[in-house]
């Protein structure tokens, strides 16, 4: 069994730990809590460069010739990396899409790059009546170009072609980020 000395007393040790532990969480929380300034545009990543088929939704149809991300876009572009199995990925989808129409009116291309097959995916938007651009990447092309390993991603690429913002998940915070930076790209 462990022996503390005279002076060490068994609450004291229990004190000093707890203080040790209250410094560390809070030097690790720091960065998260803290707002960081805005990168300047050259500190950007590129966006990768990939090629994919658009799909006709009310065909279940894909294009014969593939769309050259992100460089045959003449606008910034939101890419939504989705699958029509991810529960995050649907309600994000559903959530945008209003949003997304106001986006595009101003100048922002947002599309849908699916990891589901065309069937599924041309048939998921047809039956709720969604509205996106859609590529369909069979051979994951997208996803792994885009290093995407969780869904639903978010890339925010500018008209320079830097990923300006790159998201996972969904929720109320993630949201009021895309929508700060698009504001920010779109003014």
């Amino acid at each position: 069994m462990f022996r503390l000395r005279e002076r060490w007393t068994l609450p004291t040790v229990m004190m000093v730990c707890l203080l040790v532990a209250v410094g560390l969480l809070m030097a690790g929380c720091a960065g998260l809590i803290s707002q960081e300034p805005q990168k300047p545009e050259e500190d950007y990543p590129e966006a990768p460069s990939f090629s994919i088929p658009q799909v006709d939704i009310s065909s279940d149809e894909m294009e014969t010739q593939a769309t050259e991300f992100f460089s045959d876009f003449d606008a910034p572009v939101y890419a939504i990396f989705f699958t029509t199995t991810c529960p995050s990925c649907v309600q994000k989808v559903i959530d945008l899409h209003e949003q997304v129409q106001s986006w595009e009116q101003r100048g922002l291309s947002v599309v849908i790059v699916s990891g589901s097959g065309v069937g599924d995916t041309a048939g998921f938007f047809r039956e709720r009546d969604l509205q996106y651009e859609v590529y369909v990447d069979k051979e994951r092309a997208a996803f792994t170009g885009a290093n995407v390993q969780f869904v639903p991603t978010g890339m925010l690429v500018n008209r320079e072609n830097q990923v300006v913002l790159r998201t996972t998940g969904w929720t109320d915070d993630v949201l009021e980020e895309i929508e700060s930076e698009v504001e920010s790209i779109l003014d």
